[in-house]
């Protein structure tokens, strides 16, 4: 087996989650990995940040700051960056036959060398399901298509390169936004149109796949090797109740943004029990409540 790549595409905003998954990627995982960061503006702080963190595990890190304006007129959308669109472009920058990109928010919960071993042949790519969304219809794709979740990607750089696969679906992008809900999620579903290598959800277990999950899928959780904290609602926020956020914040702890997110905490509490406590009162006003 080849020795692994993976990628994670990251901006300064978001660099306390790739901390979290860059640590607990080492402590499962001890075994040399190419890591590469791809970024547009990332601070030389922590460019050294990471650069340290990559030498307390069997990491070769790299950086590779690209172009952004390669993504001209693709459009941001909510907590969907411009970086998302980073990872189209990996097959220009990095020579392997097949990468792993990651999402930042994410926890390695396992070993996940054997992702690196399957033979994807002739798929673009491997990925899972994502377990709600199915947009087939907008995006024209095949009634017997699934749409897939691209926080989580094993990568054919082969495939790509030989069918021009980053040029065909930024352009895809340019010219239909109106029918991308999640940024190149949609437009990569849309190209690939189902023919991709379907991976098990332990390799990205989603925050969808906790809703109305019964005991034995909440079990496969925890026996994840990925697990993806999909949204703009992270384990971070106060109210979030993700079954591994006890977990997660123990990593959070360790890293920059820790203080910051404790202290933005504290102020939605307050805030929120402001509301709470005029809610009565507001209630008597308009004579909803005596």
């Amino acid at each position: 087996m080849e020795k692994p790549v993976i990628v994670f595409s990251v901006n300064n905003d978001f660099i306390s989650y790739l901390i979290v998954a860059l640590r607990t990627l080492g402590r499962n995982n001890e075994y040399p990995i190419d890591i590469y960061i791809i970024h547009s503006d990332l601070s030389i702080k922590n460019q050294i940040l990471l650069k340290k963190i990559s030498e307390s595990f069997n990491y070769n890190l790299k950086s590779i700051k690209i172009d952004a304006t390669m993504f001209d007129g693709a459009p941001e959308m909510g907590h969907l960056k411009l970086e998302t669109y980073f990872r189209l472009a990996i097959p220009n920058f990095i020579q392997a036959k097949k990468v792993l990109y990651l999402d930042s928010d994410i926890y390695i919960n396992g070993n996940i060398k054997e992702i690196f071993e399957i033979n994807l042949n002739d798929f673009a790519i491997a990925a899972v399901i994502d377990p709600g969304f199915q947009p087939l219809e907008k995006l024209n794709m095949s009634a017997s298509a699934t749409y897939f979740n691209a926080g989580v990607l094993l990568m054919n750089l082969e495939y790509w390169q030989r069918n021009n696969l980053s040029k065909v679906i930024i352009e895809f992008v340019i010219n239909n936004i109106d029918k991308l809900s999640y940024a190149d999620q949609c437009a990569l579903n849309a190209i690939i149109n189902g023919k991709y290598y379907a991976l098990k959800n332990i390799y990205n277990f989603q925050s969808g796949h906790i809703i109305n999950a019964d005991s034995d899928e909440l079990e496969e959780m925890k026996n994840s090797k990925i697990i993806h904290f999909t949204g703009s609602f992270k384990p971070t926020h106060f109210l979030n109740k993700h079954p591994f956020k006890r977990e997660y914040m123990k990593e959070f702890k360790n890293t920059p943004d820790y203080l910051k997110f404790k202290f933005m905490n504290y102020v939605r509490i307050f805030l929120k029990n402001i509301y709470l406590e005029s809610l009565p009162s507001l209630a008597r006003k308009y004579g909803l409540i005596k």
